[in-house]
């Protein structure tokens, strides 16, 4: 559990350190305004990463929490579905692609030309490496890194999430070595004169 909760805080806080990086380097280097003006690209990824983050944190508070054992309602499975669609959506689609969009036009590492490190290279000129390594590549590496940090976070969330009851037992139990009231599960205990199904504790 600490592993899993360690990939998550690993995550959010590299997006935290992206989110903050960016966000200086719109305000120095671009004009300074988060609407108008140039940096469309700066801004929408500004966007996509603070929505993921706040969406992280969300669940990441849900499923923290002992699970309940009254079972899940419609309502309850719904806003969960939509969550952990629109998490995927912003994960796996948006930043990443607002991130290359954002190297690419607001950077300009879309060319093979221009090297990283090698021969004539940016920051390391080394002649003496068999390749080189472009500003494309470095990017692309980063773009694959960030989807392999949030595969091992969505990995981590599902364990997270199966664990859940666990901890519930856990709970119960050490309110049950306090002499405290532990809650019940519920059972089907027959319906009501209105046919709807009545539930007792077990």
């Amino acid at each position: 559990m600490l592993v899993a909760k360690g990939i998550v805080g690993a995550t959010l806080g590299g997006l935290a350190t992206v989110f903050g990086a960016v966000a200086v380097f719109h305000v120095m280097l671009g004009d300074g305004a988060f609407f108008g003006g140039e940096g469309n690209a700066t801004r929408r990824l500004l966007v996509a990463i603070a929505l993921q983050i706040i969406v992280m944190l969300l669940i990441m508070m849900k499923i923290t929490r002992p699970g309940s054992p009254r079972p899940l309602t419609w309502v309850s499975a719904m806003v969960g579905a939509l969550a952990v669609g629109g998490l995927s959506l912003l994960v796996f689609g948006s930043v990443p692609h607002e991130m290359i969009n954002f190297f690419d036009s607001e950077l300009s590492w879309n060319r093979r030309d221009l090297i990283f490190i090698g021969e004539g290279g940016n920051l390391l000129d080394v002649s003496a490496l068999p390749f080189n390594i472009s500003l494309q590549a470095l990017r692309d590496v980063i773009v694959a890194g960030l989807y392999t940090n949030s595969f091992a976070a969505a990995l981590a969330f599902w364990l997270m999430w199966q664990r859940r009851f666990a901890l519930a037992d856990e709970a119960d139990a050490k309110k049950a070595a306090k002499g405290e009231d532990v809650e019940r599960e519920l059972v089907p205990g027959g319906t009501s004169a209105f046919g709807r199904p009545v539930s007792k504790e077990a």
